[in-house]
């Protein structure tokens, strides 16, 4: 996912600079190279192959692998959105333009999504990795 996204964005950067708005390209900028959650996203699969490898309880969840996006990571990728709905519209006045079917779901902020794996057991394999962690550092 991430070399195709980074390749992209780099040639808008590069190609688009004089013609795009600075708010967009900021955004495009932030989501390609200063997004820590965008950035370890790549690794995620690599970090629970080598887990398996190695025989690491560490939970298969998203949480325990990346960093959770932050307030500028959503306010970049709200910007990206808002800039093709806008393009969108101008452009479905002239033209053909096929509409890509847009899902949004909302998640209350107070509550967990739901998960595959109940509350416990991610607590138990928590639990089972912070003892694999402190085992491992006083073994070294």
């Amino acid at each position: 996912m991430k070399p195709d996204l980074y390749e992209r964005g780099n040639k808008i950067l590069d190609r688009y600079v004089k013609f795009n708005e600075p708010d967009l390209m900021q955004a495009i900028h932030h989501t390609i190279n200063d997004s820590a959650f965008i950035g370890n996203l790549q690794v995620v699969n690599r970090i629970r192959k080598a887990d398996e490898l190695d025989n690491i309880p560490r939970c298969p969840i998203l949480e325990f692998h990346a960093p959770p996006p932050n307030n500028t990571d959503f306010d970049m990728l709200n910007c990206l959105f808002e800039w093709c709905r806008s393009q969108y519209r101008i452009l479905s006045e002239n033209y053909k333009v096929y509409a890509i079917q847009e899902t949004v779901v909302v998640i209350n902020p107070n509550t967990s999504p739901n998960s595959v794996m109940t509350q416990e057991k991610m607590n138990q394999r928590n639990s089972e990795y912070n003892n694999w962690i402190k085992t491992t550092l006083t073994s070294i």
